[in-house]
């Protein structure tokens, strides 16, 4: 079954849970893509590469250097370089349309693995209590973005959110296996309250009812 139609399954049967889809869901109505622009990307692995060079070649090229100071230049050099590797290409943070919200899956292999095949957690709106544009308190930095308050299993909650849970809400009400988690998302050079106002249009839409027959 594509990850469509497990989506569209899941809104059918009235239980509102949370549903892993295989693939990048295939939008057929409004929606919002939350995602970081490529040109930052390539433009910090390109400083990152530049700047590990730059240091190798001052490791290779100046005289009389003590041997621990040359070690520490080959270790940045290293690192720098390492980093415009593994620097995620990734740069979705989440999308939504009329159902719900989609988040990617966060896990690598190792520190020197690829990426894992990356999976989607839907999360119905029925799942996310509340919405707003706040100040992040989180790994992203005390920057602006938007905040979801949310249900997730503790799979979920590691697989999907690592990185993203505010320190200040770390569990709430139980519902069955779920938990309430609030997690929030930087707003990618946008304004984080016009996301905020988009993605409340899109919880008061309501979505296409489905062939369930």
């Amino acid at each position: 079954m594509s990850s469509n139609a497990k989506r569209q399954s899941q809104g059918c049967d009235g239980h509102g849970e949370n549903t892993v889809l295989d693939e990048f869901p295939v939008f057929s109505s409004a929606h919002f893509i939350c995602a970081e622009p490529r040109w930052l990307g390539t433009a910090l692995r390109g400083l990152l590469l530049l700047s590990g060079l730059g240091i190798a070649y001052i490791a290779t090229t100046a005289p009389n250097l003590p041997s621990t100071i040359n070690l520490l230049l080959w270790i940045a050099s290293g690192l720098a370089i390492l980093g415009a590797i593994m620097l995620s290409p990734d740069s979705i943070h989440y999308a939504s349309d009329p159902q719900g919200v989609y988040f990617p899956s966060r896990e690598r292999s190792g520190i020197f693995g690829p990426s894992r095949p990356q999976t989607w957690l839907f999360v119905p709106w029925s799942n996310i209590t509340s919405l707003c544009a706040s100040l992040l308190l989180n790994e992203s930095g005390n920057t602006k973005g938007v905040i979801f308050s949310l249900r997730a299993s503790e799979e979920e909650r590691r697989v999907y959110f690592t990185g993203t849970t505010m320190p200040t809400h770390d569990k709430g009400l139980l519902i069955g296996d779920r938990s309430t988690i609030l997690v929030g998302f930087p707003s990618a050079f946008k304004s984080p309250y016009k996301i905020a106002e988009l993605l409340h249009s899109f919880r008061r839409l309501k979505a296409t009812p489905c062939n369930c027959s």
